[in-house]
């Protein structure tokens, strides 16, 4: 966690990220941005904590999957403290329903890693103004209701989930004990129990590797999927178990096998990687240099990336 004081009559910017490259990024937008000065960074739902506690009044740059809870319920929960700052959102990839349906509760400002840095710093801007701003890929997804409100249809899985509940679910997803959520969202171990039950009654999940399944369909925790095989929706559902179980049971291989596509197919741990990230476009790069293959904790960025002819005949 990093505090500064403001320069001179700046609006204060906090960013909320964990990626270090991301941050960066967002620090030279906010720089580039006038009226504004970045006075305060962290990379944890407990730094973050810690951080609006002592900047109340701030425009908030944030991750909204920022670990290991989100930033939903962690702005929800301080409400009476930041009742003075605005909510910028700001979603590596292409924000998922759930996501902006969240941010439009909260009224923030919704843009991703999708959009130029200009629409990141009209976001910036218009929270600075005290005003809401979405950038264009974001509008596309938007509905105005009948009371000419704006919304986005959410899937009836996660229509209901509340930021309390939506931070328990990327908690359990990411292979927590029930402990573990108790002491990060300060409720006790049997509410949490409690909570569990009526989330695995209301989305329809057995188990955690149901679990982390549903959070990678709706872009809820970042395994990236990366291959020629996501075409065909058997293979991504098998991607999507294989990813699931390494973030729940440590499994060491994946294997894809195919009736459909006619497709066979097995890599290691391995073979799955950090995405590079450019820092200069705020965007992550679409292809991965062969030559890196140092094995990351399963719950970071990932892509999966298709073995080589080599790597196939050497399994």
């Amino acid at each position: 966690m990093e505090f500064n004081e403001p320069v001179s009559q700046d609006r204060g910017v906090v960013i909320l990220e964990s990626h270090l490259g991301v941050r960066s990024f967002l620090r030279r937008v906010v720089t580039d941005t006038a009226g504004v000065s970045v006075v305060g960074e962290a990379g944890d739902g407990g730094s973050a904590r810690r951080l609006l506690e002592q900047t109340p009044n701030s425009i908030i740059v944030t991750d909204p999957l920022l670990r290991p809870f989100g930033a939903f319920d962690l702005v929800d929960s301080m409400k009476e403290n930041l009742s003075g700052s605005r909510v910028v959102v700001y979603s590596r990839d292409k924000p998922v329903s759930t996501i902006i349906d969240q941010s439009l509760r909260l009224n923030a400002s919704i843009v991703s890693g999708e959009d130029s840095p200009e629409e990141i710093q009209a976001a910036i801007e218009a929270a600075r103004d005290g005003e809401a701003f979405y950038s264009a890929s974001v509008r596309k997804e938007l509905i105005t209701s009948d009371g000419g409100k704006l919304r986005v249809a959410v899937s009836d899985t996660l229509k209901t989930l509340t930021p309390k509940r939506l931070a328990l679910l990327l908690l359990m997803a990411w292979g927590y004990s029930v402990k573990e959520p108790s002491l990060e969202l300060k409720v006790s171990v049997k509410a949490v129990d409690s909570q569990l039950d009526r989330l695995r009654k209301g989305l329809g999940i057995r188990n955690r590797v149901d679990l982390a399944m549903l959070c990678l369909r709706e872009g809820l925790i970042n395994g990236h999927v990366e291959c020629f095989t996501t075409s065909c929706p058997r293979c991504l559902a098998q991607i999507h178990l294989g990813i699931a179980q390494w973030i729940q049971a440590g499994r060491k291989r994946l294997e894809v096998s195919c009736r459909e596509c006619a497709f066979s197919w097995s890599c290691q741990r391995e073979q799955i990687q950090r995405r590079p990230f450019d820092g200069e476009t705020g965007r992550y790069e679409s292809e991965i240099p062969r030559s890196d293959f140092s094995p990351p904790p399963a719950h970071f960025d990932l892509t999966l990336t298709q073995p080589s002819s080599q790597d196939q005949k050497t399994e």
